[in-house]
């Protein structure tokens, strides 16, 4: 821990991140491809992001894509331990120096078996943030697999790969009782009988 909205730790399967305010990530698997003593994982809360403030960024030590093909994967999940909140959007990006497009970096939102793709996107150039809504899942908890690709022709590196998350509430307005629909529409029946008999007299 290095700051009180920062948490890194080492990419070691399975390891639960300290818990920033109400939400914590469990990495569950990687590719070999993910140096344990050397790339760090960083979960983080940026009050200056409004729509996706939570981050996840793996950042890769030393960088990828240095005149050698480089892929792999990791696996994680994210939740969100407050009851009322959901995961609303989910953005892609990076920061790369590569500008001939010979990487593909790619997230997907798998169910917890990892048996069927929910949601995919997919981001070649950079560093445009590719996003999506996670809205319709009404989840609290997110499994994500995180994959890239580097050519070793590609004329630049990755850095690293973050993912941000946003959320929603689930309150909703409340119906109108029946009680007050009842005292709703009285109320505008007398009003109706005062405009009529006013009209008559």
């Amino acid at each position: 821990m290095r700051l009180n909205d920062l948490a890194c730790f080492n990419p070691a399967a399975p390891v639960d991140s300290p818990v920033l305010l109400d939400k914590f990530v469990t990495l569950l698997d990687r590719s070999t491809t993910v140096g344990v003593n050397t790339d760090v994982m960083e979960f983080s809360l940026d009050s200056t992001d409004f729509n996706t403030p939570w981050h996840l960024t793996l950042d890769f030590n030393p960088n990828r894509g240095i005149n050698l093909d480089d892929n792999g994967f990791l696996k994680y999940k994210i939740t969100i331990t407050d009851p009322s909140r959901y995961f609303d959007q989910v953005k892609l990006s990076n920061t790369s120096t590569i500008t001939n497009g010979l990487y593909t970096l790619a997230t997907s939102f798998w169910d917890p078996t990892y048996t069927t793709q929910s949601l995919t996107t997919i981001l070649n150039t950079p560093p445009s943030p590719d996003g999506i809504s996670v809205s319709s899942l009404n989840a609290q908890t997110l499994y994500v697999r995180e994959d890239w690709n580097v050519q070793a022709t590609s004329n630049g590196v990755i850095d690293n790969i973050q993912n941000t998350f946003g959320q929603r509430s689930s309150e909703v307005p409340a119906p109108l009782p029946l009680f007050g629909v009842g005292v709703a529409f009285g109320m505008a029946r007398k009003l109706r009988l005062r405009i009529r008999t006013a009209q008559r007299g």
